[in-house]
């Protein structure tokens, strides 16, 4: 080989060697940018899961509270969904062809 050739040879291998170094960085960055966001989202959707649970809870307190203080409207209503949902059940058992 020649010396020209060696010298751009030489060089051409340390641009790739640089460009491999600064994609190398750039993937270390996007991975920790990555990372971050998954905790995010994991975390959004621990707390997510948490309100979800209490506000269960506190309908079903609301719910069991308004039962004991008007058990006849209770009754009522709960007779008055199962008429409204049979009613409905046979209308579209009828209806359907």
């Amino acid at each position: 080989m020649e010396h020209n050739e060696k010298i751009t040879l030489l060089g051409k291998a340390t641009h790739v060697g640089t460009h491999l170094a600064e994609v190398g960085d750039k993937t270390a960055r996007l991975k920790a940018a990555a990372s971050r966001a998954v905790e995010d989202a994991v975390t959004k959707a621990k707390r997510f899961a948490k309100r979800s649970r209490y506000a269960a809870e506190d309908v079903v307190e609301d719910t069991a509270q308004r039962i004991k203080h008007r058990p006849l409207r209770s009754l009522g209503l709960g007779v008055m969904a199962g008429l409204g949902t049979g009613a409905l059940a046979v209308w579209l058992a009828s209806h359907k062809e």
